[in-house]
């Protein structure tokens, strides 16, 4: 969360920021704080929960694309940046 950073008493800011990054959790005041201070945002749990990836809308746009849910949600982070070590 931003306001954990901004309570950081140093002169060096973190370069990557961990967090919980989905395409059901996006977190986009984080997001814009970390981008405006070029800390890069490291995607935890991009895979979200399971409900998301047995989602029938999410099954749906994978067959469209022919991958899987996991390879979709893998995607999204990498399109917006994010990148994730799962």
């Amino acid at each position: 969360m931003p306001h954990h950073l901004m309570a950081l008493q140093s002169n060096v800011m973190p370069v990557v920021n961990q967090i919980e990054h989905h395409i059901g959790y996006m977190q986009i005041p984080t997001m814009q704080y970390c981008k405006e201070r070029n800390i890069l945002v490291e995607a935890w749990s991009p895979l979200g929960c399971s409900s998301l990836i047995d989602d029938e809308i999410f099954k749906e746009l994978a067959a469209q694309y022919n991958v899987s849910t996991a390879q979709l949600a893998l995607r999204f982070c990498l399109q917006n940046g994010t990148p994730s070590y799962s």
